[in-house]
């Protein structure tokens, strides 16, 4: 949820990250539940933001859009979690 938060108050420099978007970028099951250390979490976040700017790069599509391109994308190739 904290990540929806910074998002939505810099959509430039932060995405959400969810089990959709975490699944059409690596391609493995989101790894992250509640009692997850909260060090573990951040990591994986900046690793996701990492991923995405990369991703961004490389395909041209604008980095504040890919939350929503990799959920509708993901639902699309891989079905519900």
């Amino acid at each position: 949820m904290a990540s929806t938060f910074l998002h939505f108050q810099n959509r430039e420099v932060f995405q959400i990250i969810d089990r959709h978007g975490y699944r059409a970028v690596f391609g493995k099951r989101y790894p992250l539940y509640s009692a997850t250390p909260n060090g573990t979490k951040a990591s994986t976040y900046f690793k996701y933001l990492d991923a995405l700017h990369d991703l961004a790069a490389s395909s041209g599509a604008a980095f504040r859009d890919l939350d929503r391109i990799l959920y509708e994308f993901d639902k699309k190739v891989n079905g519900t979690l």
